[in-house]
């Protein structure tokens, strides 16, 4: 295989025989050394030409990254007193949001000083009953105010249940057991038992239990019987002290269970305010655009569709109503076109009704 200098000489040789085999011998392609040394400067290697290029994209990627850093430089660079007065004027969820997004947001949320900062933002939820003993503010935010399964991280639709300190899956089978099967029955004082969470739905409600809380327990309890573990005083003040924490875990799930359900009811009233006062926008909206009440109350099989974009509980401001106006004009004119062929049909009716009675008249 040739390297490319004996290449490029045996392609200088080709040129010389070439030369000296032209007609006349004075006209030549190539038959100086200057002209040597311009076809080796013609032919620039093309591995600088890469390297180029490359260097030049690599620096148009730093200097995008170096902007897009830019954009917190204006949060990072706030004294940690600064930041930590503005933290403490966030939701929970907020605060939650802000954790998860950046490694160094997660470091300075996530470390035990800042845990005065989790329990301000607990404190602002009017009613919101303190954090429990067994669980740090974080975990008790997350717990309340994401919708996340404890055990495979998934969304679900159920909310914590207070009993069990965990958000159960929309299928908790393999977490979740009866507390029926607990042997022997003593050690379900042991164990935290929930009502709320059901793994089948039927007559026989049993209340139900984390299936590892239920073997650890059972575990303790074959120690004890096998020997293994002596029944002694610390092991009878240990019995008690889980017996306690199981009743103080039923009393603070049943005053959070009651500001659920009290959050709950005003999220719900809330909604509904927000749909009355949107209707009411709404309409003030078509009456000036020259519709009237008749053209948008439609019957029963076309309100479904009129019901969807109107029933949003959300406010209505300058944006939402360019992007739904379009939406309600079609069915504002097919409703008008239904309601005009039903007012004409009326007064056909009444018309031949008047005449017929006219008629009647006439020939008695």
């Amino acid at each position: 295989m040739k390297t490319r200098q004996q290449t490029c000489a045996s392609v200088l040789v080709a040129m010389d025989i070439v030369n000296e085999e032209a007609v006349g011998g004075s006209e030549s392609v190539m038959s100086s050394g200057e002209d040597h040394a311009s076809f080796r400067n013609f032919s620039p290697p093309p591995r600088k030409k890469r390297e180029l290029a490359n260097s030049t994209k690599n620096t148009k990627q730093k200097h995008l990254a170096r902007g897009t850093q830019g954009k917190l430089a204006g949060v990072l660079g706030l004294p940690l007193e600064i930041y930590t007065e503005i933290t403490c004027y966030l939701s929970p969820i907020d605060i939650i949001s802000l954790s998860r997004s950046t490694k160094l947001f997660r470091a300075l949320l996530l470390q035990r000083s800042a845990a005065h900062i989790w329990r301000t933002d607990l404190q602002n939820v009017p009613g919101l009953p303190p954090c429990p003993n067994d669980l740090c503010e974080p975990q008790y935010a997350a717990l309340l105010f994401t919708k996340h399964c404890s055990s495979c991280g998934e969304t679900t639709l159920r909310s914590m249940d207070p009993y069990l300190n965990c958000v159960p899956h929309t299928q908790p089978f393999p977490r979740l057991e009866h507390v029926t099967e607990i042997k022997p029955e003593s050690l379900g004082r042991l164990i935290h038992q929930s009502s709320i969470s059901i793994i089948k739905r039927g007559r026989n409600q049993a209340n139900t239990c984390l299936h590892t809380e239920k073997e650890e327990m059972e575990g303790i309890w074959a120690d004890i019987c096998a020997g293994n573990a002596q029944l002694d005083k610390d092991t009878i003040r240990w019995i008690k002290e889980t017996a306690n924490a199981c009743k103080e875990r039923q009393k603070y799930a049943r005053a959070l269970v009651q500001h659920l359900e009290s959050a709950l009811d005003s999220q719900s009233k809330e909604l509904d305010s927000l749909k009355v006062q949107q209707q009411q926008e709404i309409k003030r909206g078509l009456e000036e655009n020259g519709w009237e009440e008749c053209d948008w109350q439609s019957p029963w099989t076309e309100a479904r569709g009129w019901t969807n974009l109107v029933k949003a509980p959300k406010l209505l401001t300058e944006c939402v109503w360019q992007k739904l106006y379009p939406q309600l004009v079609p069915l504002l004119e097919k409703n008008r076109r239904v309601q005009n062929a039903k007012f004409k049909a009326l007064q056909r009716s009444q018309r031949k009704r008047w005449l017929h009675n006219l008629l009647v008249n006439i020939k008695n």
